[in-house]
């Protein structure tokens, strides 16, 4: 594979239909205003004139990229993450970006990488994970990484995003929006390193800057899974399973400069002990959610039934239907027939104290009956 740079311009960024398709893009995910307070309604209200304006800024190289609204978010497991929001303009300019640079580096990207790529899917790197188990490999490394995006260095992801990109102009473009995030840092000061979790192509920088992990692991025969800054190695015995952890943290931790968690990268016995990985709790060569998922969809349930109390049986539904529907359709590929069925259970009760027809809701036993009658067979309950 060749790693010449291609033809990648900031004209093929700022042309007027990568914009739009851009902005079509930016107004579908919805999205809360940045710190200038410009909503997504009031972008569109004149949506041609901003995006010319676009244009021509970003031609003339004069597009200056406002600094993010900072907010907190809980993680899953309780903890707390810095969430940065672009304005409404930053987020077409980097979409645009996005649509841009995502063709040139997919092809750099090596197989075993799942998480925000074109045709790839958490449910692919699941089953990949389920299928390394199946042939026996049991000894697991669950890699953690602190605070992954925060601490990308710009030195080492710039000399990766060059690999493939010759135009200066594009490179100083992206360096703008790193630095905006940056500028306004959480304690008052700058740091140069760090792409903030918000930003449309922070997914995108990360798997670019894991990239040389992932060819380094493979290409030494290690079963890799990767999704997004979430991975795992997959061993047929500890002895593998610890030098493969020991090449690990030389090449995250020594090349790239990011940090191993200390507690929570672990070796494990998937035929003993078990593990979680992107919500799926594996344990030999079985799969259900984890606990905690299944009470986070508990706890999300209650705060909409409460949300929707004083609106009635349809808006009941309406605020409940989409979470049923998302929950379901995520695990549905695991041994989860019982679970559903306790589950639909459960929200019929929850219903009945509401005087509200369990009928308008989406079943979850329904959505795994569907998934696995389209399989062929179903899953082991």
């Amino acid at each position: 594979m060749s790693l010449t740079a291609p033809s990648v311009s900031l004209e093929q960024i700022a042309a007027l239909p990568n914009l739009y398709a851009a902005w079509n893009a930016v107004r579908g995910k919805r999205g809360e205003a940045g710190l200038d307070g410009i909503t997504l309604q009031t972008f569109a209200v004149d949506v041609d004139t901003h995006v010319r304006c676009l244009h021509e800024a970003i031609l003339a190289h004069g597009y200056e990229p406002t600094a993010l609204r900072r907010i907190t978010r809980t993680k899953r497991d309780g903890g707390q993450r810095r969430i940065g929001i672009p304005t409404v303009a930053d987020r077409v300019v980097q979409h645009a970006i996005l649509q841009v640079l995502e063709p040139c580096f997919e092809p750099t990207f090596a197989a075993c990488s799942y998480g925000f790529r074109p045709r790839r899917s958490a449910h692919q790197a699941v089953m990949m994970v389920l299928q390394s188990l199946t042939a026996g490999a049991m000894w697991v490394v669950e890699a953690d990484l602190e605070d992954f995006f925060d601490t990308l260095d710009w030195a080492v992801l710039h000399q990766a995003l060059a690999t493939r990109i010759s135009d200066p102009y594009v490179l100083d473009l992206v360096h703008r929006f790193l630095w905006a995030g940056a500028l306004r840092g959480w304690h008052g000061q700058p740091d140069a390193q760090g792409t903030a979790q918000g930003a449309v192509f922070s997914p995108l920088f990360g798997n670019v800057y894991l990239t040389p992990f992932d060819h380094l692991m493979t290409t030494q025969g290690y079963q890799l899974v990767r999704y997004g800054d979430d991975f795992v190695t997959l061993h047929r015995t500890h002895e593998e399973a610890t030098t493969a952890l020991q090449v690990m943290r030389t090449m995250l931790e020594g090349q790239l400069h990011l940090r191993l968690h200390p507690t929570k990268t672990v070796i494990t016995d998937a035929q003993r002990h078990g593990f979680a990985f992107l919500s799926f709790w594996f344990h030999a060569a079985t799969i259900v959610p984890t606990r905690q998922a299944v009470e986070r969809f508990r706890n999300q349930v209650q705060q909409r039934l409460t949300a929707g109390r004083q609106e009635g049986a349809p808006a009941v539904a309406a605020h409940l239907n989409p979470l049923i529907r998302g929950w379901g359709e995520y695990f549905k590929i695991a041994q989860v027939a019982d679970l559903y069925g306790q589950l639909d259970a459960w929200l019929a009760a929850q219903l009945h104290e509401l005087h509200i027809p369990p009928t308008s809701l989406a079943s979850l036993r329904a959505i795994y009956e569907r998934y696995w009658a389209r399989q062929g067979a179903p899953s082991t309950p």
